[in-house]
């Protein structure tokens, strides 16, 4: 049973059971989408280098919606930077609104400046309103001065009130940077005394 298998995958990452690294190699290559994506998840947990690449071509290519999110959250758990171009195809690309949301938070975990500008397109145009809510998060997690213009704009006019609290969340991280000194008059004035 798929739930059971990824119950038993997912405890594997939970304890740490390194030992059982080869299993969830084969579970995530052979298995069905549930046991799949909960390998994945357990090869991330385990610190599981050597599965990157399959965990891009899991990300690239599977067509389980379930799994292809668990490999980007598995590709985040590694710190796997140079998966960063998969992640951002991700965001562009993938059909399934779960997994285009994991790649943005991802991106803004690891510091991914380079995605800046997707997820400022993904902020702008994605209809669905997780994905703009985790692009607004990643734009804040990643001090994106040059998202200012379109976080204001989606504080302003954005219809989903979890959008606008991103924005407005991430619009204060922006602030609370070195670099926001210059931007002061268009983000406006902080009192950073405490009070």
């Amino acid at each position: 049973d798929g739930a059971v298998r990824f119950g038993a995958a997912m405890a594997l990452g939970q304890l740490g059971a390194r030992e059982a690294s080869d299993d969830l190699h084969r579970t995530r290559r052979e298995d069905e989408g549930n046991a799949r994506a909960g390998a994945a998840i357990a090869l991330g947990r385990l610190g599981a280098r050597e599965a990157i690449d399959d965990l891009h071509r899991t990300l690239r290519e599977d067509a389980d919606g379930f799994t292809r999110r668990a490999a980007a959250v598995a590709l985040g758990a590694l710190d796997a930077r140079e998966a960063i171009a998969h992640l951002q195809r991700t965001l562009r690309e993938d059909a399934a609104e779960d997994v285009r949301r994991q790649a943005a938070e991802v991106l803004g975990v690891l510091g991914a400046r380079e995605a800046i500008a997707d997820l400022q397109r993904t902020l702008r145009e994605d209809k669905h309103e997780s994905v703009r809510e985790a692009a607004a998060v990643a734009l804040g997690n990643l001090g994106a001065l040059e998202a200012i213009a379109d976080l204001r704009q989606t504080l302003r006019a954005d219809g989903d009130p979890r959008v606008r609290a991103a924005a407005a969340q991430a619009l204060w991280q922006i602030a609370d940077t070195p670099e926001a000194g210059a931007f002061e008059p268009i983000l406006g004035r902080r009192n950073r005394e405490a009070p």
